[in-house]
């Protein structure tokens, strides 16, 4: 049976218990939702009682959430979402749209499927913000805590919960500078790799996949340069004798100067889109991620149309 601590909870409560989870701060959650201190404190008393449970514990100088409060948030991020469904005007219409929406995507992300996507959205729901953050090794702990709403990256995220959309599967290419003797010659296995290389470096959570295929083949690339940021890459290869191995996506949004040649290495990558199950019936989540798939269906049309 319910008890009296529970059943007085109200929505505001939650949206205190959802912004100090993602925030990890009573502090800064006091600032966003423009409330003292105290407030936030007495909220997360109430939502103790009501849960028996601390939910927060400090850990030195920080507040990290019990296991029984990062259990609940899944379900709690649920009902709130399924809330705004209720809420939410029957017909949906994207111009009247108004406040952010989140996107952590790859840069072969933010290249080649984003602009789309903002063009429609521009055309859409002008009063719309859209905040892109860039990476996608932390793209898991993001949207779980939901510090975003859609993950477009190439991690695997198998939490429950969690929804996914195989959105694009890119072969790997050669980005070289036009003036190298390699833009025009045949080369192998043998010559990519003793080859001087320029590699994306994505930290130590990610490695890509063209690099374990060669390492399970016994070999490895002779690295010269290594760049955290794929845009980097035209510059850095200009009059450099460098090789880059990007996906095929990224090197076409390279200048004329940088030849793009096909890799040696037989091995894809591929972007996913990943949304949590409390966003799944969100109308804007719904219809942001119809405009991403859309996007690449009219990417890969148009490339099979060139080639």
């Amino acid at each position: 049976m319910l008890g009296a601590d529970f059943l007085n909870l109200d929505f505001a409560a939650l949206r205190t218990l959802r912004t100090v989870y993602r925030l990890n701060s009573f502090s800064a959650a006091a600032q966003e939702l423009g409330v003292n201190q105290s407030t936030i404190s007495y909220t997360i008393e109430r939502l103790r009682r009501a849960f028996d449970d601390r939910l927060f514990v400090r850990q030195g100088s920080a507040i990290v959430p019990t296991s029984r409060c990062s259990a609940m948030m899944a379900d709690i991020d649920h009902i709130w979402t399924e809330a705004e469904r209720v809420a939410e005007p029957q017909s949906f219409d994207p111009s009247a749209m108004t406040g952010s929406f989140t996107i952590m995507a790859t840069f072969l992300s933010r290249a080649a499927i984003m602009p789309r996507v903002a063009r429609k959205i521009a055309g859409a729901a002008p009063d719309l913000h859209i905040k892109l953050v860039s990476g996608f090794a932390s793209a898991r702990d993001e949207l779980l805590k939901g510090r975003i709403d859609i993950a477009l990256t190439p991690i695997e995220i198998d939490d429950s919960g969690v929804y996914r959309q195989n959105l694009l599967t890119d072969q790997y290419a050669c980005a070289i500078n036009g003036q190298n003797d390699l833009a025009t010659q045949e080369f192998g296995l043998k010559e990519y790799a003793n080859a001087r290389h320029l590699v994306v470096n994505y930290g130590p959570s990610w490695q890509p996949l063209y690099l374990k295929k060669l390492k399970e083949q016994g070999l490895d690339v002779k690295v010269a340069f290594t760049t955290g940021d794929p845009a980097d890459i035209p510059h850095l290869l200009q009059g450099s004798d460098m090789i880059s191995t990007v996906p095929s996506w990224i090197a076409r949004q390279f200048p004329q100067s940088i030849a793009v040649r096909p890799c040696p290495v037989l091995a894809k990558t591929e972007i996913k889109m990943y949304w949590t199950a409390g966003a799944d019936r969100s109308p804007i989540s719904m219809w942001i991620r119809n405009l991403i798939a859309t996007s690449v269906q009219e990417m890969s049309q148009e490339f099979s149309e060139l080639t």
